[in-house]
């Protein structure tokens, strides 16, 4: 049965599924741990891939609204991009061998794909972690709503290549309605509340994050407003039945900062929670549009992974 629900302007909010297909030119062990790193990397691999202080700026710190009530309403926004860890880690590779890593380019984000692809060419250079696990950027491929798959940029082709863009309206009429699901939170998910990192959220802790991070998103890089006012979405919250919680406080590993010269712990909230009772068929659209997004501190960068799948 397809889903009921209908997103509030679906057919503005229009994104890219993709997959960055990297080579690598050396043995490397690929773990969940690579990806906090990502961050400093990728920051240190756009200044040496020679980008232009605004382009820089709009890439990895897009500015709060100029809108005074957005300034209130939204949390600052994370890049246009978002990744998500590779399928079956940790993984051995060998030189020569490649690795499918997915990517998400969400509303003006898709108009920096080609920056995004000179920032990968250069980490290339860099290596994904601390000099290690160089790699060349071969292509990116995107998916469409049937599951095809197209090249969307390459290495070998110079000329400009279609993109395959998805509207949100669409992908989620594709989606099956459930009334039952398990949120699936997979990478810790980093969570602050009054600066604190939250230990065991529940489900009425939890999904203000989801709201807020969905959101901001969506205002920041496709200029819509999702609601005119959350008390809707909040009450429906509460109308959620919680079949089954067992989320748990995982510790991720220890980071450099963007100079490589500090380090400190990184964890976060890692789990899953099943979800039922009436509330949850007003609310699965937006927690279908945050698997696509990620949630909490360095979301973009593949913290905070979350699933949510039918429980029959």
């Amino acid at each position: 049965m397809n889903a009921p629900f209908s997103i509030p302007q679906g057919e503005r909010i229009e994104f890219i599924r993709a997959a960055l297909v990297l080579e690598f030119r050396e043995p490397f062990t690929f773990t969940e741990a690579v990806l906090p790193g990502l961050r400093g990397q990728l920051r240190r691999a756009a200044r040496r891939a020679g980008l232009a202080p605004e382009t820089f700026a709009a890439f990895f710190d897009p500015p709060v609204s100029s809108d005074p009530y957005a300034q209130r309403r939204y949390q600052r926004p994370g890049p246009a991009f978002v990744l998500q860890p590779p399928a079956s880690l940790p993984r051995e590779l060998a030189a020569g061998e490649t690795i499918e890593l997915p990517l998400l380019l969400l509303g003006r984000g898709m108009r920096q794909l080609a920056s995004l692809c000179r920032v990968w060419l250069a980490l290339g250079e860099l290596g994904l972690d601390r000099g290690q696990g160089r790699f060349t950027l071969t292509r990116v491929l995107a998916e469409d709503l049937a599951g095809n798959r197209a090249p969307i940029w390459s290495l070998a082709s110079a000329a400009p290549l279609p993109l395959v863009l998805t509207r949100a309206d669409w992908w989620l009429d594709g989606l099956p309605m459930a009334e039952r699901i398990r949120l699936t939170i997979h990478t810790p998910a980093r969570l602050l509340a009054n600066g604190r990192p939250l230990f065991r959220p529940g489900w009425e802790s939890l999904f203000p994050f989801i709201l807020r991070r969905v959101g901001s998103m969506v205002h920041a890089h496709c200029e819509v407003e999702l609601f005119d006012d959350p008390a809707p979405l909040l009450d429906a919250a509460r109308r959620v039945e919680v079949l089954g919680a067992r989320l748990r406080w995982r510790d991720w590993r220890v980071l450099e900062d963007d100079e490589g010269m500090e380090s400190r712990e990184l964890g976060g909230v890692a789990g899953r929670l099943d979800l039922g009772g009436e509330g949850l068929a007003e609310l699965l659209w937006l927690l279908r549009l945050a698997s696509l997004l990620n949630l909490g501190k360095g979301a973009s960068y593949g913290a905070g992974y979350l699933t949510v799948e039918e429980v029959l």
